[in-house]
């Protein structure tokens, strides 16, 4: 299912389709973009509590597989924290984190009993992918707030 979701999402960076590789550089460059973060932020709002500290709760694991501590437990200080690793940090966390996340998202989606946490999860999905396919149109998914004009 995840693969589906990723298949629509549409990449200069990846000649035509996005790659899981093309999806980690251009998360890594639109969350530490200021005004990009505000609309991804969006997206993040659209899961309940319970997913999004689920999610946190990965996040944090797969951090700490990659030599990397997170203090916070929310959504806008897990980015503030992401923001200042370097980027060797930020592509051991993806490397760790991406099959915990897949997980997590192929068991909500795979019962009807947490169907609602898949349409959730589902819809999040939708939105980061649209948001991430229109800034690798824009170019954005090669800057980072270092490197923004």
């Amino acid at each position: 299912m995840f693969g589906h979701e990723l298949n629509f999402a549409k990449s200069e960076i990846g000649e035509g389709t996005m790659d899981l590789k093309d999806l980690d550089k251009c998360f890594r460059a639109t969350t530490c973009l200021d005004e990009e973060f505000i609309e991804l932020r969006k997206c993040y709002a659209m899961m309940e509590e319970e997913e999004t500290q689920k999610a946190i709760s990965i996040i944090k694991e797969s951090a700490g597989r990659a030599n990397v501590v997170f203090m916070t437990n929310n959504v806008d200080g897990m980015r503030d924290e992401y923001c200042a690793l370097n980027e060797k940090q930020k592509e051991d966390m993806y490397k760790e984190g991406l099959d915990p996340l897949l997980d997590m998202y192929a068991l909500y989606c795979m019962s009807y009993k947490t169907k609602k946490h898949c349409d959730r999860l589902e819809s999040f999905l939708d939105c980061g992918f649209s948001i991430m396919e229109r800034y690798a149109e824009e170019g954005k998914c090669t800057k980072s707030e270092d490197t923004a004009e």
